[in-house]
């Protein structure tokens, strides 16, 4: 009796210990943490409690971790790292994603750029995401749907994107506008992060907003799922590296996506009319080159664009964001 006793009283004791251990900061943590400059113990304290509340809150341990090691690196303080802890707390609390702010302060602190420099950087793209989840949250209200869990924070990402790095603040209102119908969504996020993807291509091409979204908003009204809108997307790209003007191409691919568009207006008056009177007999993205399909999204997101703040930060990109 009594070894079943202690059995249970052990039993009892790890798992209160390993519950312990797993809420407790990992010990490299603890270390970097350590090492970190400190004015006096208020800076040490302030540090401790944003760590704590992070942690609390479901900032990854790796993200803080991260901070810490590069702040040591780059003899950046304690208190420094409390702020730059306290923007991912905030953006986590209010279900926003951290990647890009978090990438803009371990891109600042990896070129040396005073704190003081680096927090207003953080509140600006902390504004776009912002902003960016509130125009999504209305799209959602009129039926926005989603078939992978990594669909939205890549959309909010996306307008934050197109609006603090390349001056579109109404990005994502123009793609909503697009992909509406009688005040309903009638296309996917998939859809919507794909026709976010093109318009970035053209903008890293040199497009300017009104151009690279017009062509954007022509793939959602003429009923280009994700797939066909990426093949697009493909499809520019080889013209682009073939030589071919960038207003050339757009001015071209305008004029077989209005055609599909009135197809589909016909189809919808007509539901028997027969796929193969769509003009010229094709079922994939219209392109010159005759390339339909999937593509790939060239080199993720771009910085030092219009208030992108730092230049030179590595891209993102999207992907496993979009799904099928």
């Amino acid at each position: 009796m009594r070894i079943y006793l202690r059995i249970i009283w052990l039993s009892f004791w790890l798992g209160l210990t390993v519950a312990v251990q797993a809420h407790a900061e990992p010990a490299p943590l603890n270390q970097e943490m350590a090492r970190l400059k400190t004015a006096d113990a208020a800076d040490r304290q302030l540090l401790s409690n944003d760590t704590d509340n992070a942690l609390k809150s479901g900032v990854s341990q790796h993200d803080i971790y991260r901070l810490a090691s590069l702040a040591v690196a780059q003899n950046y303080t304690a208190r420094d790292v409390a702020g730059f802890v306290e923007k991912i707390t905030a953006l986590k609390r209010n279900g926003l994603p951290q990647g890009l702010v978090l990438g803009k302060i371990l891109e600042g602190m990896a070129k040396h750029v005073p704190a003081t420099s680096i927090l207003p950087v953080a509140a600006l793209w902390t504004t776009a995401l912002e902003n960016s989840n509130a125009r999504i949250q209305d799209m959602e209200k009129k039926g926005l749907t989603y078939t992978a869990a990594t669909q939205r924070p890549a959309l909010v990402e996306a307008g934050a994107t197109l609006q603090q790095l390349y001056g579109a603040p109404q990005a994502l209102t123009a793609l909503a506008n697009a992909a509406e119908n009688s005040g309903r969504m009638v296309r996917s996020a998939a859809s919507l992060i794909a026709a976010t993807q093109l318009a970035e291509t053209l903008l890293l091409y040199g497009a300017k907003p009104d151009q690279a979204l017009s062509l954007s908003a022509a793939s959602l009204r003429a009923n280009y799922d994700a797939g066909r809108i990426l093949g697009l997307q493909r499809s520019l790209l080889e013209q682009l590296e073939h030589g071919q003007s960038l207003a050339d191409i757009i001015a071209e691919q305008h004029g077989p996506l209005a055609a599909v568009q009135s197809f589909n207006h016909a189809s919808s008056a007509l539901p028997g009319l027969a796929k193969s009177a769509m003009p010229g007999g094709f079922s994939g993205p219209v392109s010159p080159g005759g390339q339909q399909g999937g593509g790939t999204r060239p080199g993720g997101f771009a910085s030092g664009g219009p208030g992108g703040g730092f230049s030179g930060m590595p891209g993102r990109g999207m992907g496993g964001a979009m799904g099928r």
